[in-house]
């Protein structure tokens, strides 16, 4: 379910204190609304395996500044946080993608290895003002069966590859060390190469959106 979060549930702040006119917060909410509907549509025409194609098991969403989710609909409460564990703010850069799946380390943010989790910042007069969260389910990530998950696994490590937080595009530039890794760890790197390539590509595409409704 969509939500799209008042002004006092993320800031503590009335409706008073900001003085939003009821239009402009429609228009708000309609730019947010193409803004995912783009990038959700960029992930379905792009990715390659069924449970994205077919099952639709993705989402995008928005952060504010702080993590707080503005609209879509995350998967946990804290996405942006265990980046931040890793990656201190003042380390962020413009251009930067981060990337995990880690169930355990994400404390339940998302549920198992198979979610992905791409996020990127959104800059705007040289400060992070949101971010931007894509989400799917990826086919397989290695582990003890074809499909990553199953009832006989018995440990984090039987269902494939976990990805700590990790910056897997660096102010533009993908890192391919990286990426090389987690794609051999897959029986269908072909499948996990255009899945997550089209996660990135709605992360990237985002910001662009959210930067022109700024600039209005």
């Amino acid at each position: 379910m969509t939500r799209v979060l008042n002004d006092e549930q993320t800031t503590g702040q009335t409706n008073k204190d900001l003085a939003v006119d009821p239009v402009t917060r429609q228009l708000i909410r309609g730019s947010l609304r193409a803004a995912r509907l783009e990038c959700e549509l960029i992930i379905e025409r792009t990715a390659m395996s069924a449970f994205i194609r077919e099952k639709k098991d993705y989402t995008v969403s928005f952060l504010d500044a702080r993590g707080h989710e503005i609209y879509g609909d995350t998967m946990g409460s804290d996405i942006m946080g265990w980046v931040w564990q890793y990656y201190p703010e003042n380390s962020i850069k413009q251009g930067d993608l981060y990337w995990y799946n880690d169930p355990y380390i994400s404390q339940g943010s998302i549920t198992h290895t198979s979610d992905m989790v791409f996020i990127s910042p959104v800059f705007h007069e040289g400060a992070i003002v949101a971010y931007c969260h894509s989400f799917a389910h990826f086919w397989d990530l290695g582990g003890a069966r074809p499909g990553s998950i199953g009832p006989a696994n018995t440990e984090i490590f039987h269902d494939g590859t976990l990805v700590p937080p990790i910056k897997i595009i660096d102010r533009g530039q993908i890192n391919e060390e990286a990426y090389r890794i987690i794609l051999r760890n897959s029986r269908y790197p072909d499948l996990l190469e255009g899945d997550s390539k089209a996660l990135m590509a709605a992360a990237q595409r985002a910001p662009e959106r959210l930067l022109e409704m700024f600039d209005r």
